[in-house]
């Protein structure tokens, strides 16, 4: 789950395309006025394809480069919302470039959070 940089806010609105989009059926997502109030990931479920991540019109979702480490029961395989939010402020190791400040891919637009397209728009940043 990746924050606003500005706002330290979590970026995810509770939408549920994530869930839509993921073929392994292992997200389930809650929220209210538009703000995540749980989320949770299933592991053993997950085909770790990145679709959710594609899914996202907000960016709200990265994926990792490191693997899963060796656990010993399968509750630590079931992600919630307090285990996949950073800590604000904190930096994101191993976080894909493209899923942090807009899709990098040739032809994707960078993600503008609401206020900042106008001026953007307006040449301002």
């Amino acid at each position: 789950m990746i924050r606003d940089p500005d706002s330290k806010e979590l970026r995810c609105t509770a939408c549920k395309l994530c869930a839509q989009a993921c073929p392994g059926r292992c997200i389930e997502v809650s929220g209210e006025n538009k703000k995540v109030v749980s989320y949770r990931l299933d592991l053993t479920k997950c085909l770790f394809c990145g679709l959710c991540v594609e899914a996202c019109p907000f960016e709200a979702l990265g994926m990792t480069q490191e693997l899963v480490k060796p656990v010993d029961n399968r509750g630590d395989l079931l992600l919630t919302l307090e285990t996949l939010a950073m800590p604000a402020g904190d930096p994101m190791p191993g976080v894909l470039p493209s899923t942090v400040g807009g899709d990098l891919r040739p032809g994707k637009k960078p993600f503008v959070p609401k206020g900042k397209a106008a001026t953007a728009e307006a040449g301002g940043e």
